[in-house]
């Protein structure tokens, strides 16, 4: 076995490129290699801003060998009557590389053929990289590519080298005019000279005495512990964001930190705002002290050594410094005018060409989530049409078309600084969550009714007109929104069904002029359902309970909780599986459509029959209290007492009699049973195959 590693160096790569490019990378040469049938294992990857490296500890030097059978003409095609090889057969020979004894004979659907076994494989390892290892290079995916030299090859960006060995040989091949050799190199200023590796440990020990550390965990690890000690030696803790972390850990090949300062009058900004400037922007960590409050001071990351740390102290202050006065100066300027008089230029604002404008939007979220407060309690009503009214007001301000991501958060600081009530300036901001998987959920009744009623206009209008998901494209990200729905109305414990709401927004969409397509209401309902689905899976319960309960109801998902909680509990007795079966009986043997028939008076003679019927009418008594409770773990455990009386009710009575009327009656019987688990579970879906 000999140890392959392969780097391909380029100008620096965007950081979110790197570690998707490198896994295919891996991924690419572990597929070759099998396709090849070339034994290999112990892939490992390396990567910074300029080489995406794999190495695999051990590689066959050659391919596995195998026979294959080659089948060739009849015999009675293949020899004339004197038994001699006729032009097909010698063809045949001349095609195969064969002499006449390695022929043999064998059966087929029209008397005997010839055929040939033929040894194959067996080709050098190196020989067979060279040749393909070109296509997996050229095949690396990337979200923007570009051409570059004379070639019509795509990469991310221009390759300057490539380097691979196997077994300390080089691989020759060449790639628009880059041939593979056995060198690398390190840092692009500090050592750019050309680094002769003839295995990883050379490798990795070369590139690190040149200045760059391929592993990103050590990089990042540098990174945290560099950071962290320059924010303690100014007093305070610096703020490491793992988002951050990771992004600018995949910037630099040799990573430092330096601590700068900026100028204390910036801390009158909001937080949000100075954090955004340094991180999101600059790529900074912010410093704070013991109260959490920030410091004025950041951490910015370096690539250069310790050498020009005064002047890259110096530059990151002076961009920080621009960076805050702007922020300073929007944070005044949209001080000058209360949020509320911002509200009607929303109308100048696009939802979507189809959808009208933002203040469409929020007047249809003060009609929802008004209504929604009157019906749930809990919330005062005018304090969430206020909340409505403001909610997106700040997306006219300099500061949110400056810095998008504070959308929310700086209507909350505007209208706190107009007076506004403070449950208003929270719901402001909570309204937007959750942003994204594992984000807060609103916590504030007032915020979950305004976050509600967006998110039910934008899956409503966005399914009304043509815009649903498709796919892996969510380009509205309806799926996110309908997923936020159904988590706050979880998490409220909301005694709410959603489709008279749906049937209620897309009315309103319908009389602000958006042209509703027929049949947007299901359809809206059975997005929803499956965002439910998620949400219930999610939570721990199981894919064929979720299934079974949604198929019997999925408008209220706090109802839809409750029963899948208390199905999967009942799931877990070793009996269930039997109960199951039974009702799967019962869903199977009913018609589709069928309408029963009124049972008093009815021929039901047979004993089964009779007790099958007393057992329904005594549940159903018992049944109401428990689901007008919605005590479903209690319902269920008495629901399926009914078992013995179903199954002796199949096994002695023909339910499809000859006699129409008790035909009728049986079948009528069968449906009251069903009917009891109506809005419950669909039982039939959790009984075993068979």
């Amino acid at each position: 076995m000999a140890e392959l590693l392969l780097e391909i160096g380029c100008e620096e790569l965007p950081a979110g490129y790197i570690a998707p490019a490198v896994r295919a990378l891996g991924e690419g040469l572990l597929e070759l290699l099998a396709e090849l049938r070339i034994p290999a294992s112990g892939l490992s990857t390396y990567e910074s801003p300029r080489r995406l490296a794999v190495h695999l500890a051990e590689v066959a030097p050659e391919q596995e060998r195998w026979v294959v059978e080659r089948r060739g003409p009849a015999v009675s095609v293949a020899y004339d009557a004197e038994g001699r090889l006729t032009r097909a057969g010698e063809g045949f020979l001349r095609a195969a590389g064969v002499e006449e004894s390695a022929l043999i004979r064998i059966p087929g659907k029209k008397g005997e053929y010839l055929a040939v076994r033929l040894e194959e494989g067996g080709g050098a390892t190196r020989d067979l990289l060279a040749a393909h290892l070109p296509r997996v290079i050229r095949n690396l995916p990337f979200p923007k590519s570009m051409r570059w030299g004379e070639g019509s090859w795509r990469f991310a960006r221009p390759v300057h080298w490539i380097l691979c060995r196997l077994g300390g040989e080089v691989v020759p091949f060449e790639i628009e005019g880059v041939a593979a050799g056995g060198t690398t190199r390190g840092h692009r200023f500090l050592a750019p000279d050309p680094i002769e590796v003839r295995d990883l440990e050379a490798y990795l020990a070369g590139l690190r005495a040149a200045f760059v550390e391929p592993e990103p965990g050590r990089r990042a690890a540098a990174i945290r512990a560099a950071a962290e000690a320059l924010g303690a030696g100014v007093g305070g803790r610096t703020v490491v964001e793992e988002a951050l972390l990771d992004e600018v850990t995949h910037l630099v090949e040799h990573p430092g930190c330096v601590v700068g300062r900026f100028d204390p009058a910036f801390l009158e900004v909001p937080r949000e705002v100075l954090v955004t400037s340094m991180a999101k922007n600059q790529r900074y960590f912010p410093v704070e002290g013991e109260d959490g409050r920030l410091l004025p001071h950041f951490v910015a990351v370096t690539n250069s050594g310790e050498r020009a740390e005064a002047n890259v102290r110096a530059g990151n202050e002076r961009v920080l410094r621009a960076r805050l006065a702007d922020a300073r100066f929007f944070w005044d300027e949209d001080r000058k005018r209360p949020l509320a008089s911002r509200v009607e230029a929303l109308a100048g604002v696009a939802l979507h060409e189809r959808l009208g404008s933002v203040l469409g939007r929020v007047r249809r979220m003060q009609r929802i989530a008004t209504g929604l407060a009157e019906t749930l309690g809990g919330a005062d009503p005018e304090r969430v049409a206020r909340a409505c009214e403001l909610a997106k007001a700040d997306l006219t301000t300099l500061m949110v078309v400056e810095f998008t991501s504070l959308q929310g958060v700086m209507g909350r600081h505007y209208a706190a600084h107009d007076g506004e009530d403070p449950e208003v300036c929270t719901a402001i901001e909570e309204h937007y969550r959750p942003r994204f998987a594992g984000d807060d959920l609103p916590a504030t009744p007032v915020g979950r009714l305004v976050a509600v009623a967006d998110r039910l206009d934008a899956v409503c209008g966005g399914i009304a007109v043509g815009l649903a998901p498709t796919g892996s494209a969510d380009p509205f990200a309806l799926r996110r929104a309908g997923l936020g729905l159904v988590q706050i109305c979880l998490d409220a414990a909301w005694d709410l069904d959603l489709a008279p709401w749906v049937e209620r927004d897309l009315a309103l969409l319908a009389e602000d002029g958006v042209a509703v397509a027929e049949g947007s209401a299901a359809a809206v309902l059975r997005f929803l359902e499956r965002r439910l689905a998620y949400a219930l899976a999610g939570r721990g319960l199981p894919d064929e309970v979720v299934r079974a309960v949604l198929a019997a109801g999925a408008g209220h998902p706090v109802d839809a909780l409750a029963r899948a909680q208390a199905l999967a509990a009942l799931r877990a007795d070793p009996a269930f599986a039997d109960v199951a079966t039974s009702f799967k009986r019962v869903h199977r043997i009913l018609p589709e459509g069928f309408e029963p028939v009124p049972l008093d008076g009815a021929p039901l003679t047979e004993a089964a029959e009779r007790e099958l019927l007393r057992a329904c009418e005594r549940m159903e008594s018992e049944a109401a209290p428990l689901r007008a409770a919605r005590d479903y773990g209690q319902l269920l455990s008495r629901l399926v007492t009914l078992r013995p009386a179903v199954d002796r009710f199949f096994d002695e009575v023909l339910v499809m009699a000859p006699e129409e009327a008790v035909r009728q009656a049986r079948l009528s019987l069968v449906a009251r049973v069903r009917r009891l688990f109506e809005g419950i579970a669909d039982m039939s879906l959790l009984a075993p195959e068979g």
